[in-house]
């Protein structure tokens, strides 16, 4: 289905905190997104397993933590997507990239602030199960193509912050969700706002 990026500036406020922002952006048929770049919804949860995945060699080493997530609600015909997620990258010497995703169980904290939750669409839950995590590990890894990695470079890709809803949440939208947020932390400070949507669109909506 072919996105067309609507005029934001008005509809979609920004926060802006020092260098961190988070981002509202509206796309045509009712999408709507909350971009985060150097900060986080600040979801808190316990991790009940670490899943790791290794890709890359030979990366430099750059400069400064980067964190990036996305929460998205996709309206499908009568139903709907939804899903979020965090991550932070860690630089390190390593020479690549570990992806580490932080499971959760199912009994976490309600998500009251959720786009879908201030809509009554859905319960949604703080963290990450099982039964997304490899979703989120294959949408990361699609993403970490040789542009990627050297962009990051070598250090720690860290999943630590997601929710999820019991109706609207699948396999799917967090593989995309994941995708979509590595290449948000692959952002060249330059990038300008409607690069930041078009990279949204290209890897939430395929």
């Amino acid at each position: 289905m072919k996105m067309r990026l609507l005029d934001t500036t008005q509809q979609s406020p920004t926060r802006i905190m020092g260098d961190r922002i988070m981002q509202n952006i509206t796309l045509d048929f009712h999408i709507q997104a909350r971009v985060w770049l150097q900060e986080h919804p600040q979801i808190i949860y316990s991790a009940t397993d670490l899943i790791e995945r290794e890709v890359g060699s030979g990366l430099e080493k750059k400069a400064g933590d980067k964190r990036a997530a996305l929460e998205i609600l996709i309206p499908v015909g009568p139903r709907f997507l939804y899903g979020l997620l965090g991550a932070k990258f860690i630089p390190n010497d390593s020479g690549k990239i570990v992806v580490q995703i932080l499971v959760s169980t199912t009994e976490e904290a309600d998500y009251k602030k959720s786009i879908a939750s201030e809509q009554h669409l859905d319960t949604v839950r703080v963290g990450l199960p099982r039964e997304y995590s490899n979703s989120v590990i294959e949408g990361a890894l699609q993403a970490l193509n040789p542009q990627s990695c050297t962009e990051l470079g070598s250090g720690i890709l860290r999943f630590d912050q997601a929710a999820w809803g019991e109706i609207g949440s699948s396999n799917k939208i967090f593989r995309q969700i994941a995708a979509t947020v590595v290449q948000l932390l692959a952002l060249n400070s330059d990038k300008n706002q409607t690069q930041l949507t078009e990279i949204i669109k290209a890897y939430t909506y395929n």
